[in-house]
Formats: structure tokens, sequence, C-alpha cells
């Protein structure tokens, strides 16, 4: 109980934009499992990413608005009831870095030792938007 008072506190201390933030990160949840259920192309990552590598300068204003990203899709990933996997945040984050025009660069990885594991992660300049993993045990899959 003094965990679910606590965790409400928190979010209630939370900056309006960041609670505006995870409320998208959830119903863009939400409308990806519609895309799959329609079986549409554009439920996954590998179909509406061109190539955008984050090899620009961000502004102070694109790393500040990429960091809210990243807290809210990391805080809606603890309390979306249905199935959140990597490449389902990866979806969502890369949905909200197109829409604030925020350079991004999309990886999907192989783990290097047995059994075959992938992983996905989004990356805006030098830091992990979602995907939070060690890069030297994965290989990286090109599409």
């Amino acid at each position: 109980m003094k965990s679910l008072i606590h965790r409400i506190k928190t979010f209630w201390n939370t900056p309006i934009k960041r609670k505006v933030l995870v409320l998208k990160v959830i119903s863009l949840s939400i409308y990806r499992g519609y895309l799959v259920l329609i079986k549409s192309p554009n439920a996954f990552s590998e179909k509406i990413v061109i190539k955008n590598f984050s090899t620009i300068q961000l502004s102070q204003q694109q790393f500040e608005e990429s960091r809210d990203i990243a807290f809210a899709v990391q805080t809606a990933a603890k309390y979306i009831p249905w199935p959140n996997a990597c490449r389902h945040q990866s979806w969502q984050a890369i949905q909200l870095l197109k829409k604030q025009n925020i350079p991004f660069t999309y990886f999907v990885g192989v783990k290097k030792n047995n059994p075959v594991e992938g992983h996905s992660w989004v990356i805006v300049g030098d830091r992990f938007i979602c995907g939070f993993c060690d890069l030297k045990e994965y290989h990286q899959i090109t599409y």
C-alpha cells in the first residue's frame, strides 16, 4: 500500500508536460495494438523509420524533449497492463520523436550468445531513449 501511495505522490509531483507525455505513450500503445490487429505495416518500427540517424547536434530544447520522452516511455511501460516489450517501446518513442522533429537512431540487434534473443533500442545523440542494454552483447541487424 505504501508503494502505491508513493507512486501516486511521485506522479502527482511530476510536471504536467511529462504527465501528458505518459498519457500519449499509453494511447500510442493502444493505437499500436489496433494497428497490429488490422495487420497494418505501420505497427512495426522497421516500416516507419526512414534512416534517421542522430548525427547532428541537438538543441537544448530537443535534448530536454528527448529526456522527457525517455521518461514517459519508461514510466508508461511500468503501468501498461499488457505486454510492452522493447520493440513496442521503440515504436512509441519513434512516434513521439518524429512528431517533435528530434533526430534519432533506431537499432535492432540479436544477442551474441545462445539462445537467440532479439532486442531493439532508440538512441538520441549518445543517450538511450528506450531499450537500455550493453551494446557489446548484441550484433546489430541492418534492414
